[in-house]
């Protein structure tokens, strides 16, 4: 991330990229960018569900959402 005084820029990110995406993001409606968090969040998900598969082919679904979790939330796994 690079401070660029107005907030973070991501590295792989040009700053007219930045620019318009902030821009995006401030004309949004409070419900807009509501919805836009949870989809950022769902597709988050989605993509550490993937790289889970991948590196770990054998694990059941029930094993992927249990990683899941502890990777999301490590204070609440299960101690052995």
């Amino acid at each position: 991330m690079i401070h660029t005084g107005e907030g973070m820029r991501p590295r792989d990110t040009t700053a007219r990229a930045y620019e318009i995406q902030t821009e995006i993001f401030r004309s949004l409606t409070p419900g807009q960018r509501f919805w836009a968090a949870v989809e950022l969040s769902d597709f988050t998900h989605k993509l550490a569900e993937a790289g889970l598969r991948m590196r770990r082919p054998d694990c059941t679904e029930a094993d992927v959402q249990r990683l899941l979790a502890e990777e999301l939330f490590p204070e609440r796994r299960r101690r052995s």
